[in-house]
């Protein structure tokens, strides 16, 4: 009997010291929060005349991801994916063979990229200016 005290002793005390680190576990990955973004943009060429303005939407994790929306001045939405390490950020709006990759830096609340299209041009996808959404 007095084995059978000891085993079940044994076993609450291994489930409670198991519980401990889950519990601080989760306490560590919910206190960052996501941090959400409203920029408007331009899509412009070096060496062409005009822009395109739209509106990037952008959430970003603590832990970099990227997700979010572009809806650009002529119409629809795109989705839009990629991460964030340091300063440097990815980008991909709009899918299949039409998404724009885009690549650049993020900081204090700036936005400056250069679109990856083929050929000669050169495109910058810039924020006009930043403002941290809720």
């Amino acid at each position: 009997m007095t084995s059978k005290i000891r085993s079940a002793a044994a076993a609450a005390a291994m489930l409670a010291a198991l519980a401990v680190p889950a519990g601080a576990f989760a306490a560590t990955t919910t206190s960052a929060q996501t941090q959400s973004y409203t920029f408007p943009t331009t899509l412009t060429d070096r060496y062409h005349a005009g822009e395109y303005d739209g509106l990037l939407r952008l959430h970003i994790s603590p832990g970099g991801i990227v997700q979010g929306t572009y809806q650009p001045s002529d119409g629809g939405i795109r989705s839009v994916t990629g991460g964030l390490d340091g300063k440097n950020i990815w980008l991909d709006i709009g899918g299949g063979i039409h998404a724009l990759h885009v690549t650049g830096t993020f900081q204090n609340g700036v936005l400056r990229t250069t679109a990856a299209l083929p050929g000669p041009d050169l495109y910058e996808f810039d924020s006009a200016s930043v403002k941290p959404s809720r």
